[in-house]
């Protein structure tokens, strides 16, 4: 069959709909997939942008291809982004603990690295302790993922005596750092309290959980960062 100009702009203009992002309440668990309202951190937003512009990208470019096809023209096309273009790097950053040691996000390099955002007055953050302590230790035998406490130093609400007296009280003796906002309000823009964060062994943005979770959703977290 013969097809016109007008007749091929009939068929290359039924583009596939972007799929939408599912939700998982139950779990509670999110991904650039998993989101239950628009998320206000940047490095969120970022990838979830990038990831949307690469589906438009491939939905147009199945429409030039079409055209190609149909020997309408020769043009150069850009490769649509892949996946490793779509990956958010999470931007190094130092914070100290309590014996005045630096940490380093790119200490971590190798690692999958699990960030939760916590403070002592929060009680879905003390809820969640117990089962962080237990994973920790787990972890610590394996060496694959490492578990650090940031906790959030307001001055008021939240100090650093206020913060380190209640994981000495509970026993919990996962790494903790003090952040005064650099990495939970400027790199992040966390929410609330208590927010989890992995990152990938290469250092890239993995996924998130707002509000208390369990050893099990985390576990499942890590798994989905290898």
């Amino acid at each position: 069959m013969h097809l016109t100009p007008g007749r091929i702009a009939l068929h290359i203009l039924i583009i596939p709909e972007l799929p939408h992002f599912v939700k998982e309440p139950e779990e509670r668990v999110h991904n650039l997939y998993a989101c239950d309202s628009e998320p206000p951190w940047g490095i969120v937003r970022k990838r979830r942008d990038r990831l949307m512009r690469g589906r438009k990208v491939s939905a147009l470019m199945l429409s030039l291809l079409v055209i190609l096809a149909l020997g309408w023209g020769k043009m150069a096309l850009a490769a649509p982004e892949d996946e490793e273009s779509t990956k958010t790097l999470v931007p190094d950053f130092a914070l100290m603990n309590i014996d005045n040691d630096t940490f380093r996000l790119s200490d971590y390099r190798g690692q999958i690295v699990v960030l939760n955002f916590w403070a002592s007055w929060c009680p879905p953050c003390r809820a969640e302790m117990p089962e962080f302590q237990e994973l920790h230790e787990e972890l610590a035998e394996s060496g694959e993922a490492v578990i650090l406490l940031l906790n959030q130093i307001d001055g008021s609400r939240e100090t650093v005596k206020q913060g380190t007296k209640y994981l000495e009280d509970n026993n919990l003796t996962m790494t903790n750092l003090f952040d005064y906002g650099t990495v939970g309000g400027q790199i992040f823009g966390i929410p609330g309290l208590p927010t989890t964060v992995v990152i990938d062994a290469e250092g890239y943005f993995s996924g998130y959980v707002v509000g208390s979770t369990t050893k099990a959703v985390v576990l499942r977290m890590i798994e989905d960062a290898r």
